[in-house]
């Protein structure tokens, strides 16, 4: 009787490590089949990078927000040179990264150089964020600030009257840019001997 009980003992404990084993098994089943696959060391890097461009590109921000342009120049370039490793070209990210660039070569007094960033976000925003996009349209009046330095006046004013045709057409208004687009776009008339601007109808 107890040789009985001994067997039929070893055969529950025999018994409980097969069904733990085979739910074991069942689970290893499950891993395989439905998270590994989205488990992926190339996007966890891919994800650490993003955040480390993000970090950085904040930085740069502060940076020249201090007034240290030359600091601040040095520190989007390798930004950005990093972005362009990591990063497709239709990444905010990455454009964030070249609107610092250009925003510091702007400081700095080195308007060619900004302005051929400015046109390079001029075809990648619209494609990310939309025609009417406040990024969009900011990017475009930084264009047409940096063409009226340049002395590009009638590309310059093309693009204002752009950027304030769409903000119409967005049903927005141009916020805090508003007064400097049209005081831009009055230069503008002004400097091409068109005469003065109608800042209502212009608005």
């Amino acid at each position: 009787m107890r040789s009985r009980n001994r067997v039929d003992g070893t055969y529950m404990q025999f018994s409980y490590i097969r069904r733990s084993n085979l739910l074991l098994r069942a689970l290893s089943i499950l891993v395989l089949a439905f998270v590994l696959p989205g488990v992926s060391y190339g996007q966890s890097e891919a994800s650490l990078a993003q955040e480390e461009i993000s970090r950085r590109n904040i930085q740069v921000q502060q940076i020249l927000a201090r007034g240290e342009f030359e600091d601040g120049l040095t520190e989007a370039k390798v930004v950005l040179a990093e972005a362009e490793k990591e990063l497709d070209d239709e990444d905010p990210l990455f454009l964030t990264s070249l609107a610092n660039l250009a925003t510091a070569h702007s400081y700095l007094g080195n308007v060619s150089q900004a302005q051929e960033i400015y046109e390079r976000l001029r075809d990648l925003n619209p494609k990310v964020f939309g025609e009417n996009h406040n990024n969009t349209l900011v990017n475009l009046s930084n264009l047409a600030d940096a063409y009226t330095s340049l002395g590009r006046l009638v590309e310059a004013k093309s693009i204002f009257l752009e950027v304030l045709q769409a903000r119409r057409t967005a049903g927005g208004d141009l916020g805090s840019n508003l007064a400097a687009v049209l005081n831009n776009l009055g230069r503008c008339y002004i400097d091409l001997g068109s005469g003065p601007i109608d800042f209502r109808r212009a608005a």
